[in-house]
């Protein structure tokens, strides 16, 4: 009687070795996703210097055009225009700063005494306008 010819793979093997395969690529996809997040998303504070104070008081238009964030607590709202937005007292790092919130993201409920971090870029006058904000 001949011998039959046996495949290489078998279907009790192949089964297990398409679903680990799947898994390897989607969880390759999903931490790929994960770490370029912070890359693609523009309120994500990652990669963001801190603003040195010291040279901002001492020149805020030497840092006209670049983005940093700040972390501090609302001490008053200086100034709204439903145009404009708010202009906020922002105490950071010792020293009251005033950060305008522009009226696309001015729409929050923003206290005087609470904590935020923002992102602010230094506008052509020196004056810092927030381009994200989160409460912390």
């Amino acid at each position: 009687m001949p011998r039959r010819a046996r495949s290489a793979l078998s279907a009790g093997l192949l089964l297990p070795l398409a679903a680990l395969l799947l898994l390897l690529l989607g969880g390759g996809y999903f931490g790929m996703r994960i770490l370029t997040k912070d890359r693609r998303d523009p309120t994500s504070f990652h990669g963001v210097t801190h603003l040195d104070v010291n040279q901002y008081l001492e020149n805020g238009n030497s840092l006209r055009g670049n983005t940093y964030q700040i972390t501090g607590v609302v001490e008053s709202h200086l100034k709204w225009t439903a145009a404009g937005g708010r202009v906020l007292s922002v105490q950071f790092q010792g020293n009251p700063l005033p950060v305008r919130i522009p009226a696309d993201i001015a729409n929050e409920s923003i206290q005087k005494g609470e904590e935020y971090r923002f992102k602010v870029q230094v506008e052509q006058d020196g004056l810092l306008v927030a381009k994200t904000l989160e409460k912390i």
